[in-house]
């Protein structure tokens, strides 16, 4: 046994005699949560989910899956009507980017919402052309 893990058990003994078992269990848990997730850099909370993951399906609970829209906001698809404006806004003729997020960013503080990013604007507005050019209509 490592050092560490005897520091552990020692910390838990004293506990113990003090009849705060649960407390102790607890907190040299999350302790050793924290120690290993600083270990193989992922955070405690991940070292959890993982552990929860692992007593529920065994091994193969360890294999995270990432979601098939890694990597893609999920603004416009809660949001739809902000995605039709955004998309209407832009093709009304003239109208880049910057204009059409400026736009968002209004309607987003009137409706008291948190606004996406200028990134997750141009994104979707890339998307959007990309599809009416595929299909044969004009992109503006």
């Amino acid at each position: 046994m490592n050092a560490e893990v005897l520091k552990l058990q020692e910390v838990k003994l004293i506990r113990m005699e003090n009849g705060n078992v649960l407390h102790s269990w607890i907190f040299n848990m999350d302790n050793l949560a924290i120690h290993l997730g600083r270990k193989i850099g992922v955070s405690r909370q991940t070292i959890w989910r993982a552990l929860r993951a692992y007593r529920r399906w065994g091994v193969a609970g360890l294999d995270r899956r990432r979601r098939r829209d890694a990597g893609r906001s999920r603004f416009f698809s809660r949001h739809r009507e902000l995605g039709v404006f955004v998309i209407c806004t832009y093709f009304k003729g003239g109208v880049t980017f910057r204009g059409t997020y400026l736009a968002l960013l209004a309607v987003c503080a009137e409706r008291r919402e948190k606004a996406p990013t200028y990134a997750t604007v141009s994104r979707f507005l890339r998307c959007v052309e990309f599809d009416v050019a595929r299909a044969g209509g004009n992109a503006g």
